[in-house]
C-alpha cells in the first residue's frame, strides 16, 4: 500500500480545487457569451465555438469531480477548446470576451500544471 504524506494530499486537493474553480469560471463565461449573443445572426459561428467550449468544460468538470479514468483525455480536449475560444474571442472585440479569455487562460494554466 502506498502512503502519501499530508503535504502531498494537500497539494492534490488544491490542484483539484483550482481546476474546479477554473472550469466553473470558463463555464460561466461561456454561458454569458452564448446567452448575450445567441440571437445575433452574424455571430452564429462564434456561438457554436463557445458551445463546444462549454461542452468540453462541463465534460471535464464532470470527469474531474467523479474521478473518471479518462479525465486526462478530457483535460486535453478542454485545453484545446479553450485555445480555440481565446482565438475566437480575440476576433470579436466584445466586452464579455475579456472575461472568457481570462477564464480560458486560467483553465489552460491549471491544466498545464497537472498535465506537465
Amino acid at each position: 500500500m502506498i502512503r502519501l504524506n499530508s503535504n502531498v494530499m494537500t497539494r492534490i486537493a488544491l490542484m483539484k480545487s483550482n481546476c474546479t474553480i477554473a472550469l466553473e469560471r470558463c463555464i460561466q463565461s461561456f454561458q454569458i457569451l452564448i446567452s448575450t449573443h445567441k440571437d445575433n445572426v452574424d455571430m452564429q459561428d462564434f456561438i457554436e465555438v463557445m458551445r463546444k467550449g462549454l461542452e468540453c468544460c462541463v465534460d471535464c468538470l464532470d470527469a474531474c469531480e467523479s474521478t473518471q479514468v479518462d479525465r486526462g483525455v478530457k483535460m486535453h480536449k478542454c485545453v484545446e477548446a479553450c485555445d480555440i475560444c481565446i482565438v475566437e474571442c480575440l476576433k470579436y472585440n466584445l466586452e464579455e470576451s475579456t472575461n472568457c479569455i481570462e477564464a480560458c487562460q486560467h483553465c489552460i494554466e491549471e491544466f498545464a500544471n497537472i498535465l506537465a
